[in-house]
């Protein structure tokens, strides 16, 4: 009943959303609109507040949907003429303190506000790469999954030596301005719920040799992308 309702909210609100959207733009088109209140509307910045409320109240993406939000606000702000070019410039480190915060806030929670299974030992991963990028190879025969996160680097993880069970495996990526590869065994069931904002994750399993997915065997992998890559592999 709960999942009924929540997905009953986020269609509320994707409805409201695109109403909103196809009023103002009609408004638009019959020239009723004030050419200010058009310039402030339709502006890329815009575009990225939407995006980020819409990941925050529609998705539950509440890393991604900040990130986006001030992102967009720091330059509608500048749309307003507060402040120049120079200024984006000056507090172009900010992308640093949203990427701190967001691995200050990212604890059992993943960027797509699912649970994401923790813990030590060789049954869990927790990969960081930061300005650096590397290869690690699970041999794990209970793999739960764990955490993925690339910032200006690069994330190899190898689990074709790997074995899973169950539905409840879950990997939450984090990329930005960087890649993540994950290589996964051919009979493995991965589900792909990834959010890309000027980026994608791939899904670029080989599909020549015919390999019944193993409904016991289910991987999911959820995050978040922004300016940078991901993709998901097997042989």
């Amino acid at each position: 009943m709960a999942e009924n309702e929540n997905q009953h909210k986020k269609h509320t609100w994707l409805g409201i959303i695109f109403l909103t959207i196809g009023i103002l733009w009609i408004l638009r088109n019959m020239d009723i609109m004030p050419y200010f209140v058009e310039d402030l509307i339709f502006n890329w910045p815009n575009i990225l507040i939407i995006l980020g409320g819409y990941l925050i109240i529609v998705k539950g993406k509440r890393d991604p949907g900040i990130i986006l939000l001030i992102i967009g606000s720091v330059f509608f702000i500048r749309e307003l003429g507060f402040f120049h070019f120079r200024d984006v410039i000056t507090f172009w480190p900010l992308v640093f303190i949203l990427v701190g915060a967001s691995f200050l806030f990212r604890r059992n929670k993943s960027t797509s506000g699912h649970e994401v299974p923790q813990g030590e030992g060789p049954d869990y991963i927790d990969d960081i790469s930061f300005f650096s990028g590397g290869e690690r190879k699970i041999t794990s025969q209970s793999f739960k999954g764990g955490k993925i996160t690339s910032v200006f680097g690069g994330s190899e993880i190898n689990l074709t030596r790997a074995d899973i069970q169950g539905n409840n495996n879950v990997i939450d990526v984090f990329v930005m301005f960087g890649g993540c590869e994950i290589t996964v065994p051919a009979d493995w069931n991965v589900k792909v719920e990834t959010t890309a904002i000027f980026g994608a994750f791939d899904d670029k399993r080989s599909t020549v040799v015919e390999v019944i997915p193993d409904d016991e065997k289910v991987l999911i992998i959820k995050g978040f992308i922004m300016f940078g890559g991901g993709e998901v592999k097997s042989y």
